[in-house]
């Protein structure tokens, strides 16, 4: 999906920064930015805030000053910096995905009998999402196809396990650093599955033992750069 037909909503951040604002200041702070997405701000004067903010004239001073904070100004635009470092994110995520289906048009075609419901090769997000159903399906169809594996199947199965590889990272780095640096691990993951899998485990085992001076993530690094491919 392109990343002008959505917006991505993290509740317990936005009420964390919002709690302060009443209702008419938390709708005109949403509102902007919806306006804001895939631009680089929203007009900064006062009519044209008001309107997009959908504010009567008797309240804007008030909700102005109540919103403005989340806001910097630069150039005749109200710029909010976490309104840009989602876009940019969600740019590159679908970037990403239309590279996965451009390879995935190209690599042979398989015939698994999984493939009347799901595409040759699945996405990681999706196969996080069904990886608990995919498995005993997968499992049955080995069962089967004792002497040859079609590429469909194969391609799942790589899906499913770099899920389970991914659901792992964040249950140990911690949920701020995957939302932050998804792309980074999932590109490691990609790269060498077996060395992040070992990477996560000496991490997992360092915080249980509260060897852990820093922080997991900055652990998981360190491991990465010490483990051998």
């Amino acid at each position: 999906m392109k990343p002008d037909a959505y917006l991505k909503l993290y509740p317990g951040d936005w009420l964390k920064d919002t709690l302060h604002l009443d209702a008419t200041a938390t709708g005109a702070y949403f509102l902007l930015i919806l306006a804001h997405r895939g631009k680089p701000g929203v007009p900064s004067s006062d009519s044209a805030l008001k309107v997009i903010a959908r504010v009567r004239d008797q309240d804007w001073m008030r909700v102005k000053g109540e919103i403005k904070p989340f806001f910097t100004e630069k150039d005749g635009l109200w710029v909010n910096k976490r309104c840009l470092e989602d876009w940019k994110r969600d740019c590159e995520d679908y970037q990403y995905q239309l590279d996965q289906a451009a390879r995935a048009r190209t690599s042979k075609k398989g015939h698994a009998k999984v493939s009347t419901v799901l595409t040759p090769t699945l996405d990681p997000k999706l196969a996080l999402t069904l990886a608990p159903t995919l498995k005993p399906m997968l499992q049955s169809e080995s069962e089967s196809e004792s002497e040859s594996e079609s590429e469909s199947l194969k391609a799942n199965r790589a899906a499913v396990a770099l899920a389970e590889v991914m659901e792992r990272c964040q249950g140990v780095l911690g949920l701020d650093e995957m939302k932050a640096r998804h792309k980074h691990w999932l590109q490691r993951a990609e790269s060498n599955l077996g060395k992040l899998e070992r990477v996560v485990a000496d991490t997992e085992a360092a915080a249980k033992e509260g060897r852990i001076k820093t922080t997991p993530a900055r652990y998981a690094e360190d491991a990465w750069k010490r483990f051998a491919d």
